[in-house]
C-alpha cells in the first residue's frame, strides 16, 4: 500500500522539481524519484524496514544528453545544494509544523547575478516555517536574508578563532557593497547594497 502510493507520487515528485529547477539555473536538468526494494534478487531475503519495504534515491541528468546518475554520484556541491532546495520548496508545503533548521552551502556555486534574486526569494520563503541558515558569497543572496551574520577568521596569539558577527543598518550595507566587487567603500556599491536590501 505504502510502496504503490510512492509508484504514484514519485513522477509528480520529479516534474515538480524539474520546475523549481528551471527557474534556479539547471534548465536541462532531469531528476528521476527511483523507489529501491530492500529485497534484491541477489538478496531475497530483504525485509520491511521502519520506512517501508523500499528506499528513495534520487537519480540526476545535470545536462541534456547525460545518463541519469545517482544525484551522490553526479551533482556538485552547487547542483546538490539547489536540489535539495527545490524538494523543500516542493515539499515544504506538505510537512507538518516547521521548526527545522535547514542549512544551505555552496548553494551559490554556478549561480550568477540573473538567478541570485531567485535563490534568494526560495530560500526567503523557506524561512516563512524552518530556520534557514546559509552561507553565501553572492550579493543578492545575502540581502534576501532576515538577519545577516558576517564570520571571519583570526589568529590571535598563534590560534585561529571564528568571529561571528551580526550586522545591521548600515554595517549589513557596508557588508553587501564589500560583496559587490569589494566595493565597501564605493558609493555605487553601496547604492546597489541599498537597491538589494530593500527589495
Amino acid at each position: 500500500m505504502l510502496g504503490a502510493k510512492r509508484e504514484g507520487a514519485a513522477p509528480e515528485l520529479s516534474t515538480a522539481v524539474e520546475a523549481v529547477l528551471a527557474r534556479l539555473g539547471l534548465e536541462g536538468a532531469r531528476v528521476t524519484v527511483s523507489l529501491v526494494p530492500f529485497a534484491t534478487d541477489q538478496d531475497p531475503s530483504g525485509r520491511f524496514g521502519p520506512l517501508g519495504a523500499e528506499r528513495v534515491e534520487i537519480l540526476l541528468a545535470a545536462n541534456p544528453g547525460e545518463p541519469e546518475r545517482p544525484l551522490r554520484e553526479v551533482a556538485s556541491g552547487g547542483e546538490a545544494a539547489r536540489i535539495m532546495l527545490a524538494l523543500r520548496t516542493v515539499l515544504g508545503g506538505g510537512l507538518e509544523g516547521g521548526g527545522r533548521t535547514l542549512v544551505f552551502d555552496e548553494i551559490d556555486s554556478g549561480v550568477g547575478g540573473r538567478l541570485g534574486p531567485e535563490v534568494g526569494e526560495h530560500l526567503r520563503s523557506l524561512s516563512a516555517h524552518d530556520q534557514v541558515l546559509c552561507v553565501t558569497h553572492l550579493p543578492a543572496i545575502a540581502a534576501a536574508a532576515v538577519r545577516h551574520l558576517r564570520v571571519e577568521k583570526e589568529v590571535e596569539g598563534g590560534r585561529t578563532f571564528t568571529r561571528i558577527t551580526e550586522l545591521a543598518g548600515e554595517g549589513r550595507v557596508a557588508e553587501v557593497a564589500d560583496m559587490i566587487a569589494g566595493g565597501a567603500d564605493a558609493e555605487t556599491a553601496r547604492a546597489e547594497a541599498r537597491r538589494l536590501l530593500a527589495r
